[in-house]
């Protein structure tokens, strides 16, 4: 029998959909393989098929996936779900973004409504200085401007001095890497082992 090519997938079409000259049969059985996620596999998902009912030999998912092109299928499936995902994330860091300008808006009013309230024997200037500096952080945070600068120095706060490694052999740059590699994740409170950065 003479071995079939794959079909042409339908522009009009996205790939994960059914496909012209595809049957209904055939489409739920990608679906199965693509549901099957990331790790996905032909034995996997013979193994499903067959545990509901439909008996299918090995050969015969693997001639069924080349013509209706599961691989290809299946990861377009996965690059739109990747992309509904940051969707899904920056409309979720958009309305956290709202929302604390909200609250940093509505702290800042009630700042402004105590200062205004208050008398003078009243007024405890810390507390309102703390009231107003949390309103106008919450503020700032929200805009995505940084609150604080962290600056990295050498010893002593002197410049930071780096290592010119490019005289070393492959063998004495591979060591030295090693090295601070070792140095960095014990300075960061990590375990680290002999064999944690071989290759």
């Amino acid at each position: 029998m003479a071995k079939r090519s794959p079909i042409d997938l339908d522009p009009g079409r996205e790939p994960w959909d059914q496909q012209p000259r595809e049957t209904s049969k055939q489409y739920e059985r990608f679906l199965r393989f693509r549901d099957l996620g990331r790790m996905r596999s032909l034995t996997t998902a013979n193994k499903v098929l067959t545990e509901i009912g439909d008996e299918l030999t090995y050969g015969t998912i693997r001639i069924q996936s080349h013509i209706y092109r599961w691989t290809g299928r299946a990861q377009a499936w996965d690059r739109h779900q990747d992309e509904l995902d940051r969707d899904r994330i920056t409309q979720a860091r958009r309305d956290m973004i709202d929302r604390h300008q909200k609250i940093a808006g509505a702290l800042a009013k009630k700042a402004l409504s105590a200062l205004r309230i208050l008398k003078e024997a009243d007024l405890d200037p810390a507390d309102v200085v703390r009231f107003l500096k949390l309103a106008t952080d919450l503020e700032v945070r929200a805009l995505g401007e940084p609150n604080q600068t962290i600056a990295v120095t050498g010893p002593a706060g002197g410049p930071i001095v780096t290592e010119d490694i490019t005289n070393l052999t492959d063998e004495e740059r591979r060591v030295r890497l090693k090295e601070v590699a070792t140095e960095l994740a014990r300075r960061a409170g990590l375990k680290t082992t002999e064999n944690d950065n071989e290759e």
